[in-house]
């Protein structure tokens, strides 16, 4: 990912992790079935690929790193939906 990075103007940050984790497995199980030749492409291919795969980037947004929080708040934004759909009808 850091190649990739270096060839196109993306930060580190930015780069999706498990999707490159998902295209490095993917191509390291072609390399053993390749020729000698062909490993070379593959590996330009998969920094390219890396390359491509950003985060969508939302300004603002926090994400709770705690499940047993980020749980109870979203339970609580249920039912306050559910209460409030109640109310309206």
């Amino acid at each position: 990912m850091a190649e990739s990075v270096a060839r196109k103007p993306t930060l580190p940050g930015h780069l999706s992790f498990g999707a490159g984790a998902d295209a490095c497995m993917r191509a390291w199980c072609r390399i053993p079935k390749c020729v000698p030749e062909r490993v070379q492409p593959i590996r330009r291919e998969l920094i390219e690929e890396l390359g491509t795969l950003k985060i969508d980037i939302r300004p603002g947004r926090l994400f709770e790193r705690n499940t047993q929080k980020r749980r109870a708040q979203s339970r609580a934004k249920k039912l306050q939906a559910l209460k409030a759909k109640q109310l309206a009808a």
